[in-house]
């Protein structure tokens, strides 16, 4: 590196291993995150704003554009995960891609994906992080533009979770699966878990055959009240069965809808958004979703409003949810296809976003270059 670039270079480490920086003359950003995982927005977005002032701090720091040599060094074990992740998130915001005229987001990102594969000879393929590039460029204009979103944790909304819902859960060829929920906060190299569905019961949920829908009850009158169910921040959801993780997926509580008993909101993600496990045993099929049911904490603790949540109502929501879904299922049937084949449905349509907001939050801006424009004016 030094020989080609002199002192124009910085390398950013995102492996979280220390290394000997004086070989690098000391310009090492360490900025580590789990593997196969994504970061908390509020990291990306510092890696982010560290690039564009290396690139703008200096002419002779900026070459070619390409993926390697932005000026930026991106030093990794295999190269591919994260390090596409931090470059993609860069040069969709530098604007490499504002002359993709009338493309729509999934267009534009999936182009860059491919972009890095095509100088990488391998690129991001965990459905986690290629869904953390839609929710890094929906907080441009909220942390991406305020610097103490990103410092504080404190300042980013907060939303009370009520259900996760699972549609069509295999089982597999063990017969029964024993499913329970972890959440974790994520922190800029580590995490902490927040919740854990096994402190609300020492009743475990068993599933000994496929479900057309299974309800993973995240609130519920009978938690203790130590225990809260309103959270803050980059979340990652992890299903176990019994001690083996079956797949993962991660949101901010910043993008999530805010949603009311009057009007109720929801995250859903289908069969691509969710990363299952390399050794996960359960044979998911595309036909598999997930649900996310969410409400404004106001909602939920003010004794006054008549919009005030209950355990009730929230099992009326979660109800009505699944209700709705199962009609979307049935109606996306061909006329010939049988109940049986429900179970083998597509979830959502290839042509479909890969994250559909229901409730009061929109949808992924439908093109890229206002955006990314905006952001660099």
């Amino acid at each position: 590196l030094t020989e080609k670039h002199g002192n124009h270079y910085l390398v950013l480490n995102l492996s979280g291993r220390d290394y000997d920086t004086d070989i690098f003359g000391g310009r090492v950003i360490s900025a580590g995150f789990p593997d196969h995982h994504s970061p908390p927005l509020s990291v990306m977005w510092c890696i982010y704003s560290i690039i564009d002032y290396w690139l703008a701090l200096d002419p002779l720091n900026v070459g070619q554009s390409t993926v390697w040599r932005v000026g930026t060094h991106v030093v990794l074990i295999a190269g591919k995960g994260r390090t596409g992740l931090a470059i993609i998130c860069t040069l969709l915001m530098q604007g490499y891609f504002n002359d993709m005229k009338g493309l729509s987001t999934v267009d534009v990102v999936n182009s860059a994906i491919n972009f890095f594969r095509e100088k990488r000879g391998d690129g991001i393929e965990n459905p986690d992080q290629i869904r953390f590039i839609y929710q890094f460029l929906q907080s441009s204009d909220s942390m991406g533009a305020d610097i103490l979103l990103q410092s504080s944790l404190s300042l980013q909304p907060s939303v009370y979770v009520s259900d996760l819902v699972l549609y069509n859960v295999p089982v597999g060829e063990s017969g029964i699966i024993v499913p329970h929920l972890a959440i974790f906060l994520k922190h800029h190299s580590s995490r902490s878990i927040v919740f854990n569905t096994l402190w609300t019961s020492a009743d475990h949920q068993v599933v000994s055959s496929l479900q057309p829908h299974l309800v993973i009850p995240v609130a519920s009158s009978a938690l203790p009240t130590q225990i809260r169910t309103v959270f803050t921040g980059d979340l990652l959801f992890v299903l176990y069965d019994e001690n083996e993780a079956l797949f993962h997926f991660s949101v901010s509580t910043l993008l999530l809808p805010q949603g009311s008993a009057a009007s109720p909101s929801s995250l859903y993600l289908n069969f691509t958004c969710v990363s299952f496990e390399s050794d996960c045993r359960v044979p998911f099929t595309p036909s598999f979703a997930a649900q996310l049911i969410t409400f404004s904490p106001r909602h939920r603790s003010s004794s006054r409003s008549p919009l005030t949540l209950s355990p009730r109502s929230d099992s009326l929501v979660t109800q009505q949810a699944i209700h709705e879904e199962r009609q979307r299922r049935l109606v996306s049937l061909p006329s010939s296809a049988s109940s049986a084949s429900l179970a083998s449905s597509l979830s959502l349509s290839p042509a479909e976003p890969p994250m559909l907001w229901k409730g009061a939050r929109e949808l992924v801006p439908s093109s890229c270059r206002n955006l990314l424009e905006s952001r660099r004016s």
